[in-house]
């Protein structure tokens, strides 16, 4: 699968995924976007690349709605429109059963 651009989004209750970053260390600059903006979970497949923050933030990738948006010619809107909807679709998705799964292991009814 190539490298490129992921769609991205911050769940509407945020969270620390694995571990809370580390505030007491500021000996050099850019610390604290390295410790916000490092992977603690990526998962790869033929079809989809999926990252998560540490500062919650949610990255996928689904090579099948990319198809040639890698190369430098702009997409009709049309298209572009279209592949917007499927990745909206994906990613609600996604937060569905991510934010189901959060309130099976907090216990809520």
């Amino acid at each position: 699968m190539t490298t490129g651009q992921f769609t991205a989004f911050y769940p509407s209750r945020p969270f620390w995924a694995c571990s809370e970053p580390d505030f007491s260390s500021r000996e050099r600059e850019g610390w604290h976007r390295d410790q916000m903006t490092k992977e603690v979970f990526s998962c790869e497949t033929g079809s989809y690349k999926i990252k998560i923050c540490r500062d919650g933030r949610i990255m996928l990738r689904i090579e099948a709605l990319e198809g040639d948006q890698e190369q430098s010619k702009p997409g009709r809107i049309e298209d572009i429109v279209r592949r917007w909807g499927e990745y909206l679709d994906f990613l609600n998705t996604f937060y569905l059963l991510l934010d189901s799964a959060m309130l099976e292991i907090a216990n809520c009814p």
